[in-house]
């Protein structure tokens, strides 16, 4: 008799499983810091090819378990459904959730049993590895007037495996209940993904209270023009979790849809003596300013700040990859790459002083970028990458986002930047500043906006 697909070992069909399974090629944290608008990678259609090879013969049903389930809950009536109609093997196989409910509440109406249900929910979820919240049924006045106190202690364990948060909502008051409500079921969270809000530190506080100072990994925050510095955002994680590897700031203002500000802008200044030279000054963003107006003797009174800042972020002792919002100013201007026209409005020695000049602005941007890389490697013992902003010259509308990596071939953190590895520049992604500043629209299975979407209790 022939092989066949029945004749193959456990062993081998689970591996054939492995690779059907889409959920396995998607990385934990599946989110992006605030500023990368990607589409989610939480789909439902993950699990389709492993599931068509479940549905074969009884063999494989016992072969290949439920696993790497993603749902998305745009609905109240999808999450009851939930409730009452899924079996508990498919529950238990639940790995991604993205919820974005919203609710017309009736008029008094108790919050306490909608908490209960989505607590109820939850429990039943054992291998709930990532919760995505963009909209939630607690947002209410009278949840957040009393900062969740409100709603009773569930009585059973639930989220118990959850490693990866992202309160993703516009809400500043749900960023600090859900955070703070959400982290007192939890101990292994790694990836948190928040907003800043007044109460930042009750939100880092809450989380490092109940997870491991040292499991705490990656931390995304979202910060509102206003609200905190950066400087003390810093001061706060530091104090809460120190041991984070992956942090990243982002800066938006309060407008509709937020913009994004740079948290930093370092400028340099030539030197008359050597024009090798460069000279950083830096000014932390308290307030929208437009850039472009900027005088350099207002960065460069703020030229100690960058030590300050570096010092500050030297206490990290684990942290590997930062992106605290520097935006490199290079010179005085920004140069635009001109090319000759049908109008011959420029002379041939016009054109060749234009092109000087945007060469000499992109040679001095180049050196801006590797002075700060340079120092930070230097400063933050076990620091691999850093990510700087610039306006791109061409196309004032784009933003060039640079990341910078080491690739490291020792181990000793006393060595220094050039003998830790080589290093290099990964080509910069472009992005429009409306698309950094917009947070994009969710799609449910069925194809409707998640985040329109409304449903009754």
């Amino acid at each position: 008799m022939p092989p066949g697909l029945l004749s193959l070992s456990d062993d081998i069909l689970h591996r054939i499983g492995y690779y059907l399974h889409q959920d396995n090629f998607i990385p934990l944290p599946s989110f992006h810091p605030h500023y990368a608008n990607y589409a989610s990678d939480i789909d439902p259609e993950v699990i389709a090819d492993y599931l068509a090879l479940r549905s074969t013969c009884s063999r494989m049903r016992s072969v290949l378990e439920l696993k790497g389930i993603h749902v998305r809950l745009a609905k109240w009536s999808k999450l009851i459904k939930w409730i009452t109609d899924g079996p508990d093997t498919v529950k238990r196989g639940v790995r991604y959730v993205r919820m974005s409910i919203n609710i017309s509440p009736k008029s008094g109406q108790s919050l306490i049993p909608t908490w209960l249900t989505l607590a109820g929910f939850f429990e039943s979820l054992f291998s709930l590895d990532e919760l995505v919240i963009i909209n939630t049924p607690l947002c209410r006045p009278r949840f957040h007037a009393s900062s969740g106190s409100c709603l009773p202690n569930y009585p059973h364990p639930i989220l118990s495996n959850l490693t990866s948060l992202a309160v993703d909502t516009n809400c500043q008051a749900c960023a600090k209940d859900l955070s703070v409500l959400i982290t007192k079921y939890t101990s292994k969270l790694r990836h948190i993904k928040t907003i800043d809000s007044p109460n930042l530190p009750v939100i880092l506080q809450a989380i490092s209270t109940t997870s491991s100072l040292a499991s705490v990994r990656t931390l995304y925050i979202k910060l509102f023009e206003g609200t905190s510095k950066v400087d003390e955002v810093l001061k706060v994680v530091y104090e809460n979790l120190p041991q984070v590897t992956d942090l990243r700031l982002s800066m938006h203002n309060e407008g509709e849809p937020p913009v994004f500000l740079p948290c930093y802008v370092v400028n340099n200044f030539p030197s008359a003596v050597d024009a090798n030279s460069v000279t950083l000054g830096i000014i932390s963003m308290g307030e929208a300013i437009d850039i472009a107006d900027l005088p350099p003797e207002a960065l460069q009174r703020d030229v100690d700040q960058l030590s300050n800042l570096l010092a500050l972020l030297s206490r990290f002792e684990d942290l590997r990859f930062l992106d605290c919002g520097i935006l490199v100013l290079a010179g005085n201007g920004h140069w635009e790459k001109t090319f000759p026209t049908t109008t011959r409005s420029q002379t041939k020695r016009q054109l060749i002083d234009t092109l000087k000049k945007w060469d000499s602005h992109s040679d001095l941007s180049e050196m801006c970028r590797d002075k700060i890389k340079d120092t930070a490697f230097k400063h933050i013992p076990r620091l691999e990458g850093i990510a700087m902003w610039e306006i791109d010259s061409s196309d004032p509308g784009y933003w060039n986002y640079w990341n910078h990596y080491t690739i490291y071939r020792h181990s000793a953190a006393a060595l220094t930047a050039s003998e830790k590895g080589c290093s290099y520049f990964v080509y910069p992604n472009m992005w429009t500043a409306s698309y950094i500043g917009q947070r994009p629209v969710g799609e449910t299975e069925d194809g409707e906006t998640s985040e329109n979407s409304e449903d009754e209790e």
